[in-house]
């Protein structure tokens, strides 16, 4: 939260303010400058590595104030890994453009729009109104800023054309500009939201790359990275990102050699063929600059001089920790136990110099993460010290009371550990959990009342951190699991699973863990991550057998497994999960969840029967499911999600009877629209996303059943605005995309056999644009590939109808390249063979109409090597 607009804080005398003995790294650091070249093909990188406290972040805050004061004409910028937002790519990048903007006014033309559709793919519903600041990545008032603001709410992989448009009316009169960022927006446009943050490392570093070149710097340019350690740990720790992402400190530096790069960190760098390092470790203060630190802040007692010499162990933070303890105890001789051997004493002597309503006070601000003057009066408020709340000035003045640039104030971290440990110490770290529920609801309430997505990732940061550490963790991972059901259609799903995954590290309880991993495979699956979503549900079995309460969490985990191995083609895995869900024994369960679960489960299995062309044993489970949503309906009026599993079961139904039961097949049609309207009638939160992707689906069924053209063409209109609303509002939605590509496919189909090529061109770039979306979310999804695939074939049959065979065969040549693909992600696709025995048919057909009997006679023999009949 950002801080009040006032600095309370007077000028302070610390040991970061009195620079002793770093003449060596500052040395280094100078001769860098002395010899920098910006045509330089190998990076300068220095890296000053040291333990806690020993003075790295005031080294480099130091190597800063000398460029600012001193006549060097370098140029810089700086990140420090401590806020925990800088670690995500594009956090870190967009402050960088922001700072070196500001300061050097360096144009980040590309970053900029690149970062202007990665910001409309993240957030693909919302639109800036007159109460939250414009965009907050662009200059207020520019030309970019008011195309990127009056661009209208469309799904992400459709984002590319209007803002072509408007880039186009906007930049008339700046046609290199227009030039290029229509090659930049063609680039990004079938892009998926992890590849597109992933490229604006490109942008960034060529705007960089152009800026040094264009105005022939000579002068340095150096980029400071502080605390990378806290960068990497948590780089291991997320899943779901791509390499670029979880190592792009490395990737920008290796981009950009004529950087000098200045970093911070615990340990020395170590990266595997990376570009050489010059390692400078910071070790203690010498003896002589520790006495002469201590004589410039004032202590001219011999005695005092040369103890707390000694006894700091030369680093800086406990010097400046027992500088403050000498002032706070009225200069007298300063007393600490000689047999002290651990530094930690040093801050728990430090605090028993304070009164007692200060020492607690600094605990009660410990457990925020950072605190404003606001959260400090409501925490005063709340826990009464003693303190006045007025001496705010007289709090702040110690050493180790930083602050933060739009966060506020924070304690030391070193600080930090000592009095959170000191409060974890009373009554069994009851206090310490009852504030962080407080902090907990605090920014929940927060939460409630902001709708701008930058405040919103942030808040709900800093919500789950606190949560996890409140007094009722059920009531944290209920809160988490509901939050995100709500709002991960709406929500940054990237910033979400980080703080899931940060969550998770920090609880031990199975019985928190199990809901968390499931949660955190949840997301996984939705966004079509199988091998990563398949890993955490694993995991989550593991946890959630512990506790047997959670018998129905278990089947629906195993459930969401079964869908995944479908989509992969792992039919065996699907359907002994399946089986085993169905036969087990949920106990005395007669919630919703039990009756979803159950249903579900036999409409998956009789998906799998269908796919076996067994259609008695798919209309069979169909009718089972329907069972069990009847039967929970009856004690659950309401449920929003037994209705949509009954539409989902009639839906399967009239697929099942096909053409052989039409009457039936149509009243199943009706049976599942009537369903998912009274689904909808009762959808409070996300799943009605996944609700209204089903309703449009039988829309599309629909379309399929009708002869009318009309008819068709009404039912085919309407699925397909269906897809477009949720893909508006859900737009990593991969089910969403796939039953869209299905319907412009189908729909391109029927205006080809009605002659209307001109619209079934437009639906067959829709469909190819909607098939490499999913394939960027989710490689491993078997029916996305083969329909992309059989759409090259479908679409060659209007050509073939316009006489246009060569057009024709270069793109049933492409349908057999995308299987080939198909084939190394996912070989045992049921429909495989029969997809490639029709394309090398109609192959066979265009030779045939070419003349060609050498080559038309080849694919026909070819078509007949594949097995017609799917495996038993």
């Amino acid at each position: 939260m950002p801080p009040s607009s006032f600095n309370l804080r007077p000028h302070l005398t610390v040991a970061n303010r009195i620079f002793t003995d770093r003449e060596e790294h500052a040395t280094a650091f100078h001769e860098a400058l002395a010899t920098y070249d910006a045509l330089r093909r190998e990076p300068k990188i220095l890296n000053y590595f040291g333990l806690g406290g020993i003075g790295k972040t005031a080294l480099l805050r130091k190597l800063t104030e000398e460029l600012v004061q001193s006549n060097f004409n370098v140029m810089y910028t700086h990140i420090n890994f401590e806020n925990t937002d800088h670690h995500r790519l594009s956090s870190a990048l967009l402050q960088m453009k922001k700072d070196l903007h500001k300061r050097y006014k360096i144009p980040f033309r590309s970053f900029e729009l690149a970062y202007s559709v990665f910001w409309k793919k993240l957030n693909p519903g919302f639109l800036p109104n007159a109460k939250e600041s414009a965009i907050p990545f662009l200059d207020e008032g520019s030309l970019l800023e008011k195309v990127i603001s009056e661009l209208d709410v469309v799904p992400y992989f459709s984002i590319v054309p209007p803002l072509l448009k408007k880039i186009e009316d906007a930049f008339t009169n700046h046609p290199a500009w227009s030039k290029e960022s229509k090659a930049i927006l063609t680039t990004l446009e079938d892009k998926s939201i992890l590849e597109t943050e992933d490229l604006l490392l490109h942008y960034f570093k060529e705007d960089i790359s152009r800026h040094i070149h264009t105005s022939q710097l000579s002068h340095p340019f150096v980029i400071f990275f502080d605390s990378y350690e806290l960068f990497y740990q948590s780089s291991q720790r997320h899943r779901g990102r791509s390499s670029t992402a979880l190592n792009w400190v490395q990737h920008l530096i290796k981009t950009l050699p004529s950087i000098i790069w200045v970093v911070g960190s615990r340990d020395k760098m170590s990266w595997k063929d990376g570009p050489s390092v010059s390692m400078h470790q910071l070790n203690e203060l010498p003896d002589d600059d520790r006495v002469r630190f201590l004589q410039a802040c004032g202590i001219d007692c011999e005695d005092s001089l040369h103890d707390i010499a000694r006894m700091s162990y030369g680093v800086p933070y406990y010097l400046d920790l027992m500088v403050d303890m000498y002032q706070k105890s009225n200069q007298s001789k300063l007393l600490v136990d000689p047999r002290s051997t651990s530094p930690l004493e040093i801050s728990k002597k430090f605090l028993d110099c304070l009164d007692l309503n200060e020492r607690e006070t600094l605990k009660v601000l410990a457990v925020p993460n950072f605190w404003s003057l606001d959260l400090y009066v409501k925490l005063m408020k709340e826990y009464n010290t003693g303190f006045p709340v007025t001496a705010y000035d007289h709090l702040i003045t110690s050493s180790f009371i930083i602050e933060e640039e739009h966060q506020g104030w924070q304690i030391h971290p070193l600080m930090r550990k000592c009095l959170v440990e000191e409060l974890k110490q009373l009554s069994n770290g009851y206090f310490t959990r009852r504030i962080h529920s407080f902090m907990w609801t605090y920014y929940l309430e927060k939460l409630e009342g902001t709708a701008h997505p930058h405040l919103i990732n942030d808040l709900f940061k800093e919500a789950s951190f606190h949560g996890a550490h409140s007094e009722d963790l059920d009531a944290y991972v209920a809160w988490m699991m509901e939050y995100v059901n709500r709002y991960k259609s709406t929500r940054d799903l990237i910033s979400i699973s980080q703080a899931i995954t940060d969550a998770i590290h920090n609880l031990s309880d199975s019985k928190q863990l199990g809901p968390l991993h499931r949660l955190e495979g949840d997301l996984l699956f939705y966004q079509g991550d199988y091998l990563a979503a398949l890993e955490v549900y694993d995991v989550a079995l593991h946890h959630l057998l512990v506790t047997p309460s959670n018998i129905l969490a278990m089947l629906e985990t195993k459930s969401n497994m079964a869908e995944i191995y479908i989509q992969m083609s792992r039919y065996d895995k699907a359907s002994r999960l399946l089986e085993e869900i169905i036969s087990s024994d949920p106990g005395n369960h007669v919630d919703v969840a039990h009756f979803s679960s159950l249903s579900l489960s036999y409409i998956r299995l009789g998906k799998l029967k269908l796919r076996y062309e067994k259609d008695d044993q798919a209309i069979r489970l169909y009718e089972l499911a329907l069972v069990h949503c009847e039967n929970g309906i009856s004690l659950h009026p309401g449920s929003a999600i037994l209705y949509a599993n009954m539409g989902l079961a009639y839906e399967k139904l009239g697929e099942a009877y096909g053409a052989e039961k039409s009457l039936a097949r149509f009243e199943a049609y009706v049976h599942s629209l009537q369903a998912y309207e009274q689904a909808m009638q009762h959808v409070t939160d996300e799943n009605g996303y996944w609700t209204m992707v089903n309703y449009g689906m039988v829309h599309k069924r629909l379309a399929e059943y009708h002869q009318d053209s009309e008819l068709k063409d009404a039912h085919f209109t309407k699925a397909i605005q269906i897809y477009d609303y949720v893909l508006t509002k859900s737009s990593t939605f991969v089910e969403c995309l796939e039953k869209k590509g299905h319907a412009l496919v189908d729909y391109m189909i029927h205006k080809i056999d009605d002659f209307d090529f001109q619209m079934a061109e437009i639906l067959f770039r829709q469909a190819v644009n909607v098939f490499e979306t999913i394939e960027q979310l989710s490689p491993y999804r078997a029916s996305s590939r083969n329909r992309h695939a059989s759409l090259y074939t479908h679409f060659s049959k209007g050509l073939m109808k316009q006489h246009n065979y060569e057009s024709a065969l270069s793109h049933l040549q492409q349908s057999l390249h995308l299987y080939e693909q198909m084939v190394a992600y996912t070989p045992d696709y049921i429909y495989l063979n029969n997809s490639l025995q029709r394309t090398h048919q109609m192959i066979g057909d265009v030779y045939d109409c070419l003349g060609d009997a050498l080559q038309s006679t080849s694919h026909y023999q070819l078509s007949t090597t594949y097995d017609q009949v799917n495996p038993s």
